[in-house]
């Protein structure tokens, strides 16, 4: 952990382990709990908060809340699984979306957050929504997305529809990609 995470908190060392609870800062990263376990090369936390500062200091990137989180220091991937038994709300305040899914992955080095749920999920586990005061809750179904964390786009695979005013709009090859300020591009 040398000179890369920070934790801004309390950590008692016992027999059994090292735990912590506050804000542990790691690379552009902040996973806030009140109980944490530190190991040699991971550390984990079963209720957390999880967010991700944007080049632009005053504003998220990305925010999930409630969430169990797995940081894995060797292989620079983090793991995380919503705690409730529905899907967590997962924020994307740079894009001006709300989105849920059970889980998703931070791969560090390649600055990307990927989201799937299993085929079997309910359409209601993995929703986009835009929170664009002009967008009046644009809403449409993605199992799997991936953001990229360099541009803050959000590459959306597999929608069947989007529903618009009394209109259904099928995306070619059921895809959809979302940038900053809600921006869709053409599909």
């Amino acid at each position: 952990y040398v000179d890369e995470i920070l934790l801004n908190g309390d950590m008692v060392l016992s027999p059994k382990e090292l735990s912590g609870n506050g804000v542990s800062r790691l690379l552009d990263s902040e996973l806030e709990s009140k109980y944490m376990i530190f190991r040699q090369k991971d550390y984990h936390a079963d209720t957390s908060d999880f967010r991700l500062i944007s080049i632009d200091k005053d504003k998220l990137a990305f925010e999930a809340r409630n969430i169990i989180a797995d940081l894995d220091l060797n292989a620079r991937i983090g793991k995380f699984q919503s705690n409730s038994p529905k899907s967590s709300t997962v924020i994307f305040p740079y894009n001006e979306y709300i989105s849920s899914f059970k889980g998703f992955t931070w791969e560090m080095d390649q600055k990307t957050l990927g989201f799937e749920n299993p085929p079997t999920a309910d359409i209601e586990d993995s929703y986009f929504t835009s929170i664009h005061p002009k967008q009046d809750s644009l809403r449409f179904s993605a199992p799997k997305a991936v953001y990229n964390l360099v541009d803050y786009i959000i590459y959306c695979e597999q929608v069947p529809e989007i529903l618009v005013a009394d209109a259904i709009i099928v995306p070619e090859s059921g895809k959809v990609v979302v940038e900053k300020n809600a921006k869709m591009r053409t599909l």
